[in-house]
């Protein structure tokens, strides 16, 4: 964990996003580093898994952190298939945070459908997430996907 973090204003709470890319987390560690919530990653795209998403998910709640799902969205699977996916492997839970989609262009699919699919498919995404979930998704924005949809997608 870094040596600083910025202030916490009133509400505020200090997190983290992990996935197989992080290896083998030391979940005690975490906790007693002051870190109170985690996403974890779940999916990406309409067939992968991450593979240390279950393990994550029960360490995290054995550390006696609060937990979300994330799908990392990409733009070379239809959004309905991605919603499928992420629901199939992190299924509503009234326990955990709400899920959240991670949209970023880096090592996204090379394809760059126009904005309005890009869009269309979100919003299929959010739309069936959403309702399975009973709750409104965390959208997680890198600035670049910003720039290939400029406007929320809710919108």
């Amino acid at each position: 964990m870094p040596n600083w973090r910025p202030p916490l204003k009133e509400g505020e709470r200090y997190g983290i996003d992990v996935s197989a890319h992080q290896e083998v987390i030391d979940w005690g560690d975490v906790a007693r580093d002051g870190i109170t919530l985690a996403y974890i990653k779940a999916t990406e795209g309409g067939d992968f898994t991450d593979a240390r998403f279950d393990e994550n998910w029960r360490g995290d709640r054995e550390a006696g952190l609060d937990r979300g799902a994330y799908h990392y969205f990409t733009l070379c699977t239809p959004g309905a298939d991605q919603a499928r996916r992420f629901l199939d492997v992190a299924p509503p839970d009234g326990e955990a945070l709400p899920p959240a989609v991670d949209l970023e262009l880096a090592g996204n699919c090379r394809a760059r459908p126009s904005p309005a699919e890009v869009t269309e498919q979100l919003v299929d995404f959010i739309r069936l997430v959403e309702e399975a979930w009973g709750r409104e998704l965390v959208l997680y924005v890198g600035d670049d996907f910003r720039a290939l949809v400029p406007r929320s997608p809710r919108a």
